[in-house]
């Protein structure tokens, strides 16, 4: 498998989509408020930017408030302000990998992703996931590498207007890191890629802004986000 042959895949799908347009969100975000119930805080008058053409990554502590954040955006938690990203088409590839139907067919999963495009694509999708063995199995048979290879296939081919992934790497090979690494390098400038990643690799390389989350239920937490400028 070539080092560009997942990017490659992904970047025909979206055009063919017809989602590879040049992105003109720039979006802030401002005094997010967040408690889960009256007694447990999590962010209080909190900010940060999502910039055009940029890719912005979230890192802290486990149970910061990471994952929170992407669920505030994503609608499915409603901060004091409601400030998640109304009327745009979310992507969104969970740590936990695919929140679907669990006896689906990797082939009937893979299916619903591509809508119309499956006669075209549904083959090649399979031998660049190295899927062609199991497109017969359900979902919940799958290791944790396949779901989450899915789940990212899923994020950058169902997202129109920007991508959430939450630990992208997890449960990955290198080579396939590295291909993520490519996907996002390539596709940054036309959509907006927010991510949580413990993964030095992944800031390093293909990142542009880092925003550290202090939520309140971390140790020594203020409930703020805060840019900074190294990973130190």
């Amino acid at each position: 498998m070539s080092s560009n042959s997942f990017y490659k895949l992904i970047a025909d799908i979206r055009t063919e989509k017809g989602y590879n347009q040049v992105s003109s969100f720039d979006f802030s975000f401002e005094n997010i408020s967040f408690k889960y119930d009256s007694d447990t805080k999590i962010f209080e008058d909190a900010s940060f930017r999502l910039e055009k053409g940029k890719s912005t990554a979230l890192i802290g502590v486990n149970g910061s408030g990471k994952t929170t954040i992407l669920k505030i955006l994503s609608g499915f938690e409603e901060s004091s302000e409601n400030m998640h990203v109304n009327g745009h088409v979310i992507g969104f590839s969970s740590a936990e990998g695919l929140d679907v139907n669990p006896y689906l067919t990797c082939k009937k999963f893979i299916s619903i992703c591509l809508e119309d495009l499956v006669e075209k694509y549904l083959l090649s999708v399979l031998k660049v996931l190295h899927l062609e063995s199991v497109y017969k199995s359900k979902i919940i048979t799958l290791s944790s590498g396949q779901r989450k290879k899915l789940s990212i296939f899923k994020a950058f081919v169902t997202g129109k207007d920007i991508v959430f992934l939450d630990e992208p790497s997890a449960h990955l090979d290198i080579e396939t890191r590295d291909q993520i690494i490519e996907i996002i390098l390539g596709l940054k400038k036309s959509i907006p890629i927010i991510l949580i990643t413990h993964s030095k690799e992944i800031l390093t390389s293909c990142v542009d802004n880092i925003y550290k989350v202090r939520g309140f239920t971390s140790e020594n937490g203020n409930g703020k986000i805060e840019l900074i400028n190294n990973l130190n």
